[in-house]
């Protein structure tokens, strides 16, 4: 679902206290984000991007629906089939190692002070 009126998103940011009503609809009015919007739209219509998740790292990590292992239960319908994805199961071991190559990438550039738990960049 997406909700584009302006009217509608202004109704219903009215029912939420933290939201600047008047900021908000001076942003909407103005256009701002759009120009954002249209450009992840481009993003995500180029032929790499197989649907989402699709997930892109610093580290050259692509993988479409990371962690989920699917089979088809006939011939997919770009094939002539009628066949559609089954999901199998779905692991987060992947998300370890993606996190140790970023902290690979990130000390080779910076330096880590573990006294204080964080990255000085």
């Amino acid at each position: 679902m997406c909700i584009s009126l302006h009217s509608v998103i202004l109704d219903i940011a009215q029912t939420c206290a933290l939201v600047d009503h008047e900021a908000l609809a001076s942003m909407v009015e103005q256009g701002a984000g759009r120009s954002t919007v249209h450009r992840q739209w481009q993003v995500a219509a180029q032929p790499e991007i197989q649907g989402s998740p699709h997930v892109f790292t610093a580290t050259g990590f692509v993988r479409h629906n990371p962690g989920v292992t699917y089979c088809w239960t006939d011939t997919p319908p770009a094939f002539g089939g009628c066949g559609f994805p089954r999901l199998d199961g779905y692991s987060t071991d992947w998300t370890s190692e993606r996190q140790a190559q970023a902290v690979e990438a990130c000390a080779s550039t910076s330096s880590v002070n573990s006294s204080e738990g964080f990255f000085q960049l």
